[in-house]
């Protein structure tokens, strides 16, 4: 099952095997498609796993397909945004080529040269809620592990939910709904100092737009 797969297939293929993956290796897209059912499933199993942040393993570097993102601190390279999750298409000697991570899929121009040193893992310092929401996990699934995440957990960056669904250009619908599980999310600023309608990408649709607005006043 790719990891684009619908909620439906996934729950319909979850609900017959029962068994939950745990739940970093649930979220990684080169895995089968997660769906709330196995979500809800893996944090009964690790009630602790919503409110623990990701930290990439001892040694890891980047290689061609790794999913990464820029270093704390830097706001741009080469076209690549601070908390964009994007995946490595080509090592060139140490620097890397990259490409955005969007829809469960590399999109966009590639992006290079970026140093080793300026990356580090995509999900590093994320909360699964975060990662869930920075790729094409359903708005189900994603709405499951932040429901199990406590409201004032943050990862690194000082971002909640819906600081990384307008980062990530999650539709309306899904803002809507994490508002109307946390409306304070609304006015609290991260890390940066930047409100989450501040962190929408000039590609955000006019209804994205208007909700976060409209939220933040």
């Amino acid at each position: 099952l790719p990891s684009t797969a619908s909620e439906e297939q996934a729950t319909v293929l979850f609900e017959a095997c029962g068994n939950p993956r745990p739940v970093w290796v649930m979220l990684d897209p080169a895995t089968a498609a997660c769906s709330a059912a196995e979500a809800r499933a893996a944090l009964e199993a690790d009630p602790d796993a919503a409110a623990r942040p990701f930290a990439a393993p001892e040694g890891w570097a980047p290689t061609e397909g790794a999913l990464v993102r820029l270093r704390p601190g830097l706001d741009e390279m080469k076209g690549l945004r601070a908390g964009e999750v994007a995946v490595v298409t080509l090592v060139d000697g140490g620097p890397f080529y990259v490409k955005r991570l969007r829809d469960g899929k590399p999109e966009g121009d590639e992006m290079g040269y970026i140093p080793a040193a300026d990356l580090v893992h995509g999900f590093d310092g994320m909360l699964p809620a975060a990662a869930a929401l920075a790729l094409a996990t359903s708005d189900d699934a994603a709405m499951a592990l932040v429901e199990a995440t406590p409201a004032d957990a943050v990862g690194a960056d000082g971002r909640t939910p819906l600081h990384h669904a307008a980062a990530f250009a999650r539709s309306a619908a899904l803002a809507r709904r994490l508002l109307a599980f946390e409306p304070a999310w609304a006015k609290r600023v991260d890390a940066g100092g930047k409100s989450a309608f501040e962190l929408l990408p000039s590609t955000a649709s006019e209804e994205q737009a208007t909700v976060l607005f409209e939220a933040c006043g």
